[in-house]
């Protein structure tokens, strides 16, 4: 006998796996509000990285929805968890991670264990929200195989109200976009696009496309995460091999200036050593003088007296004779 919960509801999708998607909902993702005030989705990720002995945990949506201008130092990105229960203000603060690119339409900024809530109070936000895995095969040579005609979800928050989700099929991945069948509507992107059988992500939903000349419908499409991982892992690298090349520079240059400093303070001791030698040699000449002038002065005086002595002695010898 079947769990009531297994049987299917509408002919698509099981009491069970409702469940289990609205748990998604209300903790892997989330209604971000953009700096216009529009509203868009966005989801919650862990991700392979470079020097990490673990995932990394991330925010993950399109690059419409935060751009370059929206991650510049010192901005705020707001985002609402559970249908507004809960709320993010993540601060750009220099010191996290961040990466938007345009082509890819994907923007992937670090979380912290203890970000603040609009109200500025300190919020440990794994209490409340949850992570979504990368999908085993996203790495694999050969995905556009593995996944095409995949059932698939996209979870969203149409029109910026209530967290939705809508299933379908990926049709195939053209180069390095996902072109599927799910409907979507607006406020439906940065949603996460993930696999129906394990509820792995493989991409992130970014727009509808329209046939201009007819104006019809042709299609949906995504990034296919692989890209947006890759994107994300090569900008660090590329930045952190800059920094350690203008850190390195800057030692040099310190070291440079620590020897100059060096040298200055030894020639300004050479000079004042000299100095000081010049000083004591005038000195040492000047008592030199002085003394010689002086010895000279007593010798003389000296030659002079006794001469005297011996003219009177003289002179007073001679008077006695005569006397």
């Amino acid at each position: 006998m079947n769990d009531e919960n297994d049987s299917e509801i509408g002919g698509a999708i099981t009491k069970r796996q409702l469940m289990e998607i609205n748990n998604l909902m209300e903790t892997k993702i989330c209604k971000i509000i953009e700096s216009n005030d529009n509203k868009a989705t966005g989801f919650f990720c862990k991700i392979p990285f470079p020097d990490q002995s673990h995932l990394l945990p991330v925010l993950i949506t399109n690059n419409h929805v935060i751009n370059r201008e929206d991650i510049q130092l010192n901005k705020k990105v707001k985002m609402m968890i559970n249908n507004g229960k809960k709320d993010i203000v993540l601060l750009i603060d220099g010191k996290r991670k961040v990466y938007t690119n345009e082509d890819l339409d994907t923007t992937i900024i670090e979380l912290y264990n203890e970000e603040k809530d609009n109200s500025n109070n300190v919020v440990k936000i794994n209490d409340f929200i949850q992570y979504f895995e990368l999908d085993d095969n996203y790495n694999n040579i050969n995905y556009g195989e593995i996944y095409r005609k995949k059932k698939i979800y996209i979870l969203i928050y149409p029109y910026g109200q209530y967290s939705s989700f809508t299933e379908g099929i990926l049709e195939k991945i053209v180069d390095k976009t996902i072109q599927h069948n799910c409907s979507t509507k607006s406020g439906s992107s940065g949603g996460p696009i993930i696999l129906k059988s394990n509820y792995k992500v493989i991409g992130v939903h970014r727009r509808k496309v329209i046939d201009p000349n007819k104006n019809k419908f042709l299609h949906n499409e995504g990034t296919f995460i692989k890209f947006a991982i890759e994107g994300f892992i090569n900008e660090y690298t590329i930045n952190k091999d800059i920094q350690n090349k203008n850190n390195f520079v800057n030692n040099m240059n310190n070291n440079n200036n620590y020897l100059n400093n060096q040298n200055n303070n030894m020639n300004n001791n050479n000079h004042n050593n000299n100095n000081n030698q010049y000083n004591n040699m005038n000195s040492n000449m000047n008592n030199n003088n002085q003394n010689n002038y002086n010895m000279s002065n007593n010798n003389m005086n000296n030659n002079n007296q006794n001469n005297y002595n011996m003219s009177n002695n003289n002179m007073n010898n001679n008077n006695q004779n005569n006397y």
